[in-house]
């Protein structure tokens, strides 16, 4: 008959087996469940105009532009270092398949301004909302629809003086990246002064 430690022992060892095989079933339960960067922005955050881009996108070379801007936001940083703009790419790679945590957003938000990317011009982002310039950007003087656009947004002009003044404004702005720093709160503006609905 077997005595009390060496049943204690047993029974430890099973126990601690079954504890060590529970813990390995829930460690690839919790790596299958787990939620990627990459899922939450589609779950939560997804559009119509953003997506992730390859390395080797041909926009990356604008994207850094931007990115070395001193009014560039949520820059991510590794090892306590902002990462470096040649880096950003193969950055962007990794972190949008790492797991989201949410404890910590700081990483969802860099991949969200830096890798998650509307690559349309202002116009082209008008047109994907079946919006228009009010007309031509050529700098044509006397353009009619112009100065009938001017007419209904005196007001809320925001700087811009007559109608030649609108037409080179929007004509100027028509060609900013969505991906822009300056993007967010001049796309407003441009939506305002420079565009009417598209008749199909």
């Amino acid at each position: 008959m077997a005595s009390p430690l060496v049943k204690n022992a047993l029974i430890f060892g099973i126990s601690g087996a079954a504890g060590a095989a529970s813990f390995s079933i829930w460690r690839v339960l919790t790596k299958s469940f787990s939620v990627s960067i990459r899922d939450k922005i589609l779950s939560s955050y997804k559009d119509d105009f953003s997506k992730f881009l390859p390395a080797g996108d041909r926009y990356w070379g604008d994207i850094k532009k931007e990115y070395e801007k001193s009014d560039a936001v949520n820059r991510p940083i590794r090892n306590g270092k902002v990462i470096d703009k040649e880096d950003l790419p193969y950055w962007c790679a990794w972190a949008v398949d790492s797991p989201f945590r949410e404890k910590d957003y700081s990483k969802l938000d860099s991949v969200l301004r830096w890798c998650y990317i509307n690559t349309n011009s202002f116009r082209s982002q008008a047109a994907a909302l079946k919006k228009e310039l009010h007309g031509s950007t050529t700098g044509t003087d006397n353009d009619s629809s112009w100065k009938t656009a001017w007419e209904s947004v005196k007001g809320h002009e925001g700087g811009v003086t007559d109608a030649n003044a609108l037409q080179k404004w929007c004509s100027e702005k028509s060609t900013i990246t969505m991906f822009s720093n300056e993007a967010k709160s001049v796309f407003r503006k441009f939506e305002k002064l420079c565009l009417k609905d598209k008749v199909s």
